[in-house]
Order: structure tokens, then sequence, then C-alpha cells
């Protein structure tokens, strides 16, 4: 397959799958999101946990709210995007291409939530050792690994926007963006 091929190919998928996108069942929680947000803004602040959190294990297919193309032609759906106390879960579930593994490492410093009300940009969550807060964590990168048949939940905490924001963007290295993903609490 040529690379123009599989760009084609993700491009169809990615749309498919934004068609097929549930949509909240508040019509005030649908907000666009901004075209684009100030890289270079830091978060106002990084809360320091002191015990890791586990997250719940997703159903496979069930309750995704946006699929996005990922590397190696996998889909990255998002499932959850939901606040407790002052941290922001986001959890999704890797899918690999039919008959495909998928070995991901993505830079935590290019990991980010930003807030679509302020434009505010949020890291990756450390405890008080400094590791990130993420479902696999190798070195200084979210580590995701699948088999053929196989799927994989990923989970990335980061500081909670103000309870005023109603949406929020999600974006990981060689994934789509996710824009516009109303924030649950």
């Amino acid at each position: 397959m040529t690379h123009r091929t599989l760009v084609a190919t993700l491009a169809i998928a990615g749309l498919l799958s934004a068609c097929n996108r549930e949509q909240p069942s508040d019509p005030a929680a649908i907000q666009s999101a901004p075209t684009s947000a100030p890289a270079s803004a830091a978060p106002a602040s990084n809360p320091v946990v002191t015990t890791a959190d586990t997250a719940t294990p997703v159903a496979n297919g069930a309750g995704t709210i946006m699929a996005q193309p990922g590397p190696d032609a996998s889909t990255w759906e998002l499932k959850k995007v939901h606040v407790t106390g002052n941290l922001l879960t986001a959890q999704f579930y890797v899918r690999p291409a039919v008959k495909d593994d998928i070995t991901y490492h993505g830079d935590i410093a290019d990991i980010s939530m930003v807030d679509d009300a302020t434009s505010q940009r949020y890291g990756v969550v450390k405890d008080q050792s400094g590791n990130a807060l993420v479902s696999d964590l190798s070195g200084s990168n979210l580590r995701v690994s699948t088999s053929t048949d196989e799927a994989a939940n990923v989970w990335v905490k980061f500081a909670a926007p103000p309870a005023t924001s109603r949406t929020v963007s999600i974006t990981l290295p060689e994934v789509a963006p996710f824009d516009g993903v109303a924030v649950t609490r």
C-alpha cells in the first residue's frame, strides 16, 4: 500500500468515524472548538497526586465519544473525559488495524489538553516522584502495545479546567486531534 493510499484510507476512516460519533444529550453542551490554541500557554497549576489512580476498563466498542486514526492504521476511540476532584481523565480504547500489531511511544511532553473556553493548555499531571499519570509509562513516553486481535485501554490525567469549561480538545503524538469534546463532572 502506498503512502498516499494509506493517508487517503485513514482520512476516509476518520470522516466515517466522525459521522458515527455520539452527540451529547444536552444540546447546550455542543460548542465549537477554536481552530487553534497557543502552544506556548502553560497550565496555571499542575497538581501533585500522592496515590496512583486506577482507571476503570471500558467495554469493547461501547460508548465511543469520538474516534480518530492513529499510527500503524490504528483507531483511537475516546471513551470518557471526566473530571473528578481536580483531575480530568481522558480514557481511550486503541484498536489495531486488522492483522496488525501496534507499538506506540508518544512523548509525554507532546500530550496535551486545551480548555476550549480559555485556550489554556494543560500537560499531563505528574505524581510526587515526577512520573506522568498515564496508563503505561515507559521512560518519558506513553506506551501502547497490542497484538493482532487485541485492543488496549489507555488513560491520561490532566489538571481539571474550570467548572465553567464545557469542552476540551486533546492531542496525542501521531493521533488525529480530539476537538470540542464535552467534559462530564
